[in-house]
């Protein structure tokens, strides 16, 4: 296949990258390797501005950035192109990084060696159309530039060119979306996005008007609530979407364009931009599957190869998990979302994840999914365990390093006798028992502990669930004795 040209196309004309290079190598901090610098076309030919680069790479990166030769159409005008970014390493032997920022009104065809600053919106909330605009006639269109921290969190929202209630709409809404950090060599960088958003009077909004698959929100990748941790979906619901749980999204319609996906051939893309759309590039082994997941009734998983991340890249200190949620469709397209995870592991677990090799018995529209979490030990070795009503193969067969567990599940429950004569008194309870209790490996319930409880039924509920008899925990297929949590509901 031919090189892809190097080409940024926008309303105000074509431009060709015709020569470029990268800066020097310099080994820098983390914190001071991205050196974001900004392109403009004007009546002179090229121009390049500091939009936030560290002062030790700053002049060699806007020297070479200036080397750059680029050609544009007849007709162009003078507009500003997109936003170059030049991530250097802090580990020698490491190639400086060119990636490309592009705003919602251009097309990017990249080459070999460039690819687009990436972003992922994991949630977002709806921009309200201001009340004091009511009445408004025209349509009015801000440019909002976004800068996410490397834990997703918009710092820097900035709305230009409209109206400033407008501006302001777009700041409230806009400071509580969550995205999904970039990484680079394994290490979370700093993210932006540029796009647009158009207010207009002359439309109401229904309830479903904002929809993903909808053209007018060019998604790179989907908004996917679930597959934030429920930490951070606490979060968005205090933040984003009780201000707006009436659906009221004011007297006028919104509209939001995100950046087009860039062109870059058949390269595989950086798994952070492209994670909803990944389409399968292994070809399945010649071998059968090492082992089959999904439950009975369902659709079947096949798992060619199940690799585990190495801990010994990480330099952990003891133990840690990750839960992770893989999703396999027909197409074999494969993506991973990490449910819980504690940090240090997060982005190695879902790389390992990502390049499992599945296949989908299913139709191609169908998906599956299943859960799986990383556990590493007290002695960086990591493991893969499964819940044991995923597995559809016997144990011998599995890898080493892969194991099966379920949780104690309640074979026979005994509901509580509660006291009449408090019962007469009081009435019925309104609120829930919590019980710390021990289940054994028989199945039978021992320690049974009151977490929380109201007041006069602890005795009533302690009795009740020590009576309870249990499929027991299991691991690998044997019984296992564990400490769980239980809850008997009271309601008057």
């Amino acid at each position: 296949m031919a090189e892809l040209p190097f080409r940024i196309e926008t309303e105000a004309g074509s431009f060709d990258v015709v020569s470029w290079r990268p800066p020097p190598i310099l080994v820098l901090d983390k914190e001071d390797r991205t050196c974001r610098l900004g392109l403009r076309w004007t009546a002179k030919g090229p121009s390049v501005d500091d939009r936030g680069c560290p002062q030790s790479a700053r002049s060699e990166a806007m020297a070479t950035l200036d080397a750059w030769s680029i050609e544009a159409s007849e007709d162009a005008r003078p507009q500003e192109l997109a936003e170059i970014w030049f991530v250097y390493p802090h580990e020698p032997d490491t190639d400086v990084a060119v990636l490309v920022r592009q705003s919602s009104g251009a097309n990017l065809t990249l080459p070999t060696g460039v690819d687009a600053a990436p972003f992922s919106i994991l949630a977002w909330t709806f921009l309200r159309f201001p009340d004091a605009k009511e009445g408004a006639t025209d349509v009015e269109t801000c440019q909002v530039d976004v800068r996410a921290d490397v834990a997703g969190v918009a710092q820097r929202v900035r709305a230009t060119g409209c109206d400033p209630a407008y501006a302001d709409a777009v700041r409230d809404a806009v400071k509580a979306w969550r995205f999904d950090p970039p990484t680079l060599h394994r290490e979370p960088l700093e993210t932006s996005i540029r796009f647009s958003a158009t207010f207009d009077p002359t439309q109401r909004p229904e309830a479903d008007e904002w929809k993903p698959d909808e053209d007018r929100m060019k998604l790179w990748t989907t908004r996917q609530f679930d597959a934030l941790t429920r930490a951070e979906r606490l979060w968005f619901i205090r933040a984003a979407l009780t201000p707006t749980v009436e659906r009221d999204l004011g007297p006028g319609l919104v509209r939001v364009s995100l950046p087009k996906k860039p062109e870059i051939g058949d390269r595989e893309p950086l798994m952070f931009f492209a994670a909803g759309e990944r389409q399968a590039q292994v070809p399945l082994p010649d071998h059968p599957p090492i082992f089959l997941l999904m439950r009975p009734g369902r659709e079947i998983v096949e798992v060619y190869d199940a690799p585990r991340p190495d801990p010994s890249t990480l330099g952990l200190e003891g133990r840690a998990t990750c839960e992770l949620i893989v999703q396999v469709d027909g197409n074999r397209a494969v993506v991973v979302w990490a449910q819980s995870c504690d940090p240090e592991v997060r982005r190695a677990s879902i790389d390992a994840a990502r390049d499992w090799i599945l296949q989908h018995r299913g139709d191609s529209r169908d998906r599956e999914r299943f859960t799986v979490t990383v556990r590493f030990d007290a002695d960086n070795e990591a493991e893969l365990v499964f819940d044991a009503q995923d597995m559809q193969t016997e144990r011998a067969d599995l890898p080493a390093y892969v194991h099966t567990e379920s949780p104690p599940r309640p074979a026979h429950r005994v509901p509580p006798k509660l006291p009449r004569k408090l019962v007469e008194e009081r009435g019925l309870p309104n609120g829930e028992c919590r019980m710390e209790i021990l289940v054994t490996k028989g199945g039978a319930t021992r320690n049974a502990q009151i977490i929380s409880c109201p007041t006069g039924f602890q005795a009533s509920a302690l009795k009740a669930v020590k009576r309870w008899r249990w499929d027991p925990a299991t691991v690998d297929g044997q019984p296992v004795a564990v400490t769980t949590e239980v809850q008997i509901r009271f309601a008057p």
